[in-house]
């Protein structure tokens, strides 16, 4: 018999093994590989154009148009400008187009206060979320959708914190820290937080403002109660609890 067919099957396995876990773990490796350069190299996953892109949604006139010409005056009104033009070509209605495009989209005679059915909202190109955020004043629900992982990780963060801090460029490595923020107005907390008017908004004085109209406040009483969580670390908390009966 030749020597050829004495074949030890059992290395030849354990080769045809060694050889599949070699191309498996290689091949793994070329498609992480693949993904982390296609990441590097998409713009929309930097920081810099996520930083634009957050002054574009929430930053103020001033912030956006931060250096003007000598030559343009300044018209202001409440701390923002009224004219923007001259060198920069800029005009008022260039600015806040997140906001005015959920204005322009959506218009008030579509859509009745009284409409009791649940309404959707899909926002396509998302961003960083300020159109989103404004379509929440008149949808039940409002889904955003991005290509962009950094844009939409910076929508949940400004969904969950409602302010997330970030820095635009001025020249070369200056650069200034500007903090962006959900406005209070499309907020869904009832309190707990300081109001457009600089005052604060307590979750009581909003809860009896939106029930006032169609219940009766019969009682609000304050209840301790006590959470054990080791021999030596307990909580002992205030729950605010209020019974309402609704108007006849």
């Amino acid at each position: 018999m030749p020597v050829w067919f004495n074949i030890d099957h059992r290395y030849f396995v354990f080769g045809t093994f060694g050889v599949t876990a070699g191309i498996a773990i290689y091949s793994t490796y070329k498609l992480r590989s693949e993904r982390r350069r296609r990441k590097e190299d998409n713009v929309y996953e930097s920081e810099k154009l996520l930083n634009e892109y957050l002054v574009f949604h929430y930053g103020s006139p001033s912030e956006i148009l931060k250096v003007l010409p000598r030559s343009l005056p300044k018209f202001q009104d409440g701390g923002k400008y009224l004219k923007l033009i001259g060198a920069f070509g800029a005009q008022k209605d260039a600015l806040d187009f997140p906001k005015r495009g959920f204005l322009k989209t959506v218009p008030k005679k579509f859509f009745k206060d009284s409409d009791s059915t649940p309404l959707r909202a899909f926002d396509i190109g998302c961003a960083v979320g300020r159109s989103s955020f404004e379509l929440t004043q008149k949808f039940t629900e409002v889904i955003g959708l991005d290509y962009s992982q950094a844009f939409v990780d910076a929508c949940n963060s400004l969904k969950q914190d409602r302010e997330m801090p970030y820095f635009i460029q001025d020249e070369g490595d200056l650069v200034t820290h500007l903090k962006a923020v959900v406005p209070h107005s499309l907020s869904t907390w009832l309190g707990g937080y300081i109001g457009d008017n600089g005052r604060p908004v307590y979750g009581f004085d909003t809860l009896k403002k939106t029930l006032g109209p169609d219940f009766d406040l019969i009682e609000d009483v304050n209840m301790p109660f006590f959470i054990r969580e080791t021999a030596h670390k307990n909580q002992w908390s205030v729950a605010h609890a209020t019974v309402w009966r609704r108007k006849s």
